[in-house]
C-alpha cells in the first residue's frame, strides 16, 4: 500500500511539473513576429526641441502620492508621459 502511495505521489508530481516546463516554450519567437499594432514613429530634427512642457509635466506629476518616477518628452505637437507607482 505504501508503495502505491509513493508511486501516486511521484506520478502527480511529474504530472504537475510537465505543464510548467512545456508552457515556457510557446512564445519563443515573439521578436521575430510582425507587430503591426505598434505605433512607433521615427523623429528626426536638426534643431533642438524645447522640453519645458515635458519638464513642467514631470514636476506636477511627481508631487502626487505614490509616484516614484516620471518620464516625459515632447515634440512641437505631442507630449508623451509615463509615471511609475510605488506599491507599499
Amino acid at each position: 500500500m505504501k508503495d502505491k502511495t509513493t508511486k501516486l505521489k511521484i506520478f502527480l508530481l511529474i504530472f504537475t511539473v510537465i505543464p510548467f516546463g512545456s508552457g515556457c516554450n510557446s512564445n519563443q519567437n515573439q521578436l521575430g513576429q510582425d507587430h503591426n499594432d505598434l505605433s512607433i514613429s521615427q523623429v528626426h530634427t536638426s534643431k533642438p526641441i524645447d522640453q519645458s512642457v515635458a519638464n513642467h509635466t514631470k514636476e506636477k506629476i511627481i508631487t502626487k502620492d505614490g509616484i516614484s518616477d516620471v518620464k516625459a518628452v515632447n515634440t512641437d505637437k505631442d507630449l508623451a508621459c509615463h509615471w511609475f507607482l510605488t506599491i507599499s
